[in-house]
């Protein structure tokens, strides 16, 4: 169910990243909408279907989720996964008890709750609880849209064995001409279906034309040549493969009517470059022709059962109002001017760079590079940093040396540290040495901003990452970016004050 449960927080992140995409885009092809060729508009519908099944986000300071409002709406859909050891938390139980020799401070005030935490925009948990039961809502949806999708597919396949070959000696010519200006090698079978039935290409292996019964009746040869070219567009350009995808995508959003909406626009793009493709070998002439043919398709959609919708198949048509829209383009149609495919393609770049990145690359603080001079750095300071309010005598915890201190930073308890940086017997032995143990993953005697951000309930936000930072530098007395036993000490005690 964990599985499950981390996909669905993906997929609903996912597909609330891309619905931005899918509005900015429909925005665009609105205001542009005359200066966008039909194949500009398939792209935008590619691009937002390659979004919606986007695995990794690419880390990018241009995202439009950068903003705070976009960073808050992200940790809905983040898991949050419990980093920490039942050793860890033990020791965390531990140190929050009352001593007095350690300041508990730090804990005191992580163990309230916080403005922020209180607030339930700015926390996981209005969800967080919610996510076993919508997991297994989707999956019932999900499973329900593939259920249909099979049994629609299966009823065609059984009607479909029921079409009889086409046996007529001057619709199999006129096959052959359409398929050679397609330049089309792979042989396609021509099948009659029922009456009304509506044309259509079905087959990606064994691909086959499906005319209806009164084909020859109802179009003329030239109608009947523009519609065959249009099919074998579908054909020419695998909208059979397309279509499988189009609907696993719809499958796995099915919760998001935004993503049907792009994938309708899509679909009836598609067409339009398909209708475009046909008219490119029909010439000027042959134009009027093709748009009587589908008008005569309108009038019978309004009297008889249209096509049944299948992915294994691409009709001409199947709705009545994306085809009168067809029409309209159809008589409007014109070569755009180069620059309008320069303006397309600039906006479809900034729309990706825009909503193809997530706000990641904001998470991690730049760190300044290393020179000789260290005194060029704030952490090479001997000074006390800004916000560091000396105490006059020893804070709580701390245990006075008898000696002089060389670096003025506090001291953990129980003497020097061994100068491999680990911890000794007596200080290991301390809250805080076993707390500094738990954080230590990797044993190297020092702790790094990862992994105190790691044993804080795994993913933060670019806010609390960098105050983890704030902290690291604060409590960091030799500039190293780590903290020994004596700097933890003092970051538990003293550097956390301020969250």
């Amino acid at each position: 169910m964990e599985i499950l449960t981390g996909f669905v927080q993906w997929l609903a992140r996912t597909s609330a990243e891309a619905s931005v995409l899918i509005v900015l885009a429909l925005l665009v092809m609105t205001l542009l909408g005359r200066y966008l060729s039909p194949g500009w508009r398939y792209a935008f519908g590619v691009a937002i279907l390659l979004r919606l099944v986007l695995p990794v986000d690419l880390p990018s300071s241009l995202s439009l989720f950068n903003t705070a409002g976009a960073q808050v709406v992200s940790k809905w859909f983040t898991p949050e996964p419990a980093d920490l050891s039942t050793t860890a938390r033990a020791s965390e139980q531990e140190a929050r008890a009352p001593s007095s020799h350690v300041s508990l401070t730090g804990f005191i005030a992580e163990a309230e709750p916080s403005k922020e935490s209180l607030n339930p925009l700015q926390t996981s948990e209005p969800l967080s609880l919610l996510w076993p039961a919508l997991a297994f809502t989707w999956l019932c949806g999900a499973l329900y849209f593939l259920f249909r999708l099979g049994i629609g597919y299966r009823n065609f396949q059984q009607e479909l064995s029921r079409f009889r070959p086409v046996r007529s000696p001057l619709l199999l010519r006129l096959l052959d001409t359409c398929l050679t200006e397609m330049n089309l090698s792979r042989p396609v079978a021509m099948v009659r279906g029922p009456k009304h039935f509506g044309v259509a290409v079905t087959g990606w292996k064994t691909p086959r034309l499906i005319v209806p019964r009164d084909f020859e009746n109802t179009f003329s040869p030239e109608e009947q040549r523009g519609i065959l070219l249009h099919e074998l567009a579908h054909l020419r350009r695998g909208d059979l493969i397309w279509n499988w995808a189009a609907e696993l995508v719809r499958a796995l959003h099915w919760f998001n009517p935004l993503v049907w909406l792009a994938l309708r626009q899509w679909e009836s793009d598609r067409e339009l470059l398909c209708d475009r493709m046909a008219l490119r070998h029909l010439g000027h002439e042959g134009g009027g022709a093709y748009g009587h043919s589908l008008i005569k398709m309108l009038k019978t959609l309004s009297t008889n059962v249209s096509t049944p919708a299948t992915p294994a198949m691409a009709p001409i048509v199947n709705s009545g109002t994306k085809l009168k829209q067809r029409i309209h383009m159809i008589a409007k149609t014109q070569n755009p001017h180069w620059l309008a495919h320069l303006l397309a393609a600039a906006v479809l770049t900034a729309l990706c760079a825009l909503t193809y990145t997530s706000a990641t690359a904001d998470d991690e603080k730049p760190k300044p590079e290393e020179s000789g001079d260290k005194a060029d750095h704030p952490e090479a300071k001997t000074g006390p940093r800004d916000g560091d309010t000396p105490k006059e005598g020893p804070r709580d915890g701390d245990v006075p040396k008898t000696g002089p201190r060389d670096t003025g930073k506090p001291s953990a308890e129980g003497g020097d540290k061994p100068s491999n940086g680990s911890p000794n017997t007596a200080q290991a032995h301390t809250k805080e040495g076993k707390i500094f143990n738990t954080y230590d993953k990797d044993k190297d005697g020092k702790v790094s901003a990862d992994e105190i951000a790691a044993m804080r309930e795994g993913k933060l936000n670019s806010a609390q990452r960098r105050e983890i930072r704030k902290q690291i530098d604060k409590s960091d007395q030799d500039g190293d970016d780590l903290l020994d036993l004596a700097e933890f000490t003092y970051w538990l005690n003293e550097g956390r004050r301020g969250e």
